[in-house]
């Protein structure tokens, strides 16, 4: 079986799913996007809307090589209070790109039932309150939390990416521009995207006609895509990309699960 490779994202449907298979051994090595021409896989992506993560996983648990979600993981908490992976984020990013990797909530946090009570939490916790854009993914990243609890066996499979740090690695170490939801921004990641896979601005057109704004945004589907093509081209020396973690030795939270975040750079 050919091995796919997984881009998760969350949605208000739920979860979206972009899976890609692996690519051919083929002798193409380029070097940046900026550069040189990266011949682009036609490999069509395939789109799934699920309702949980649960099932999200267990419908690639035989398929799958690697699942990369754009969802917190390893969580704060009193004795781990800041995630080093998101300040090497930061630093990676160019300073307009810097802002898309927030704060993310302790565990005590996210198991909260309101938003006051998870601002408490958070500041008693780590000393700091809670955005309330953190404080709106809290559900998503709970959701992820208990799976992880349930099935620890999914940890080496089921990885913590960050779209715009995937978008530097795969653009040669350059940032986007512009932000994701301008028309400028979703140009130049369907640029990028293309230089991986030819179908992607038809993959993204097909699964706008097929889904409501109110349940999957277009930066939604070019998130999960992005996380696909990460870990298909890392998993081929066609592409000259290797798959990092960022710390290279991250710690573990309080439940096990890494506190990192993975991205594709040029080899």
């Amino acid at each position: 079986m050919n091995p796919l490779f997984v881009g998760v994202d969350g949605c208000r449907a739920g979860w979206i799913a972009a899976a890609l298979p692996a690519v051919p051994a083929v002798p193409v090595l380029p070097a940046t996007v900026d550069t040189e021409s990266v011949t682009p896989s036609t490999m069509v992506p395939t789109l799934t809307v699920f309702t949980s993560i649960e099932h999200l996983f267990m419908t690639y648990a035989e398929s799958a090589a690697l699942i990369l979600i754009d969802m917190p993981i390893g969580l704060p908490d009193a004795s781990l209070p800041v995630r080093e992976c998101d300040n090497l984020a930061r630093k990676l990013l160019d300073a307009k790109r810097k802002s898309s990797v927030f704060p993310v909530p302790s565990r005590p946090a996210v198991y909260a039932e309101a938003y006051g009570e998870a601002n408490a939490r958070n500041r008693e916790t780590v000393g700091r309150g809670l955005s309330r854009q953190s404080w709106q993914i809290t559900q998503k990243i709970r959701e992820v939390d208990q799976f992880l609890h349930k099935y620890p066996e999914a940890r080496g499979r089921l990885r913590e990416a960050h779209p715009e740090l995937c978008f530097h690695g795969l653009n040669g170490g350059h940032s986007m521009a512009h932000n994701k939801k301008t028309q400028d921004g979703y140009s130049e990641r369907l640029r990028v995207l293309r230089s991986y896979v030819a179908e992607a601005e038809n993959f993204i057109g097909e699964a706008l006609s097929r889904y409501l704004r109110k349940d999957v945004a277009r930066d939604d589907l070019v998130d999960a895509l992005v996380l696909a093509v990460t870990a298909q081209a890392a998993s081929t020396d066609c592409y000259r990309l290797q798959l990092v973690s960022v710390p290279a030795d991250p710690p573990s939270d309080a439940h096990g699960n890494r506190m990192e975040i993975v991205y594709g750079i040029k080899g």
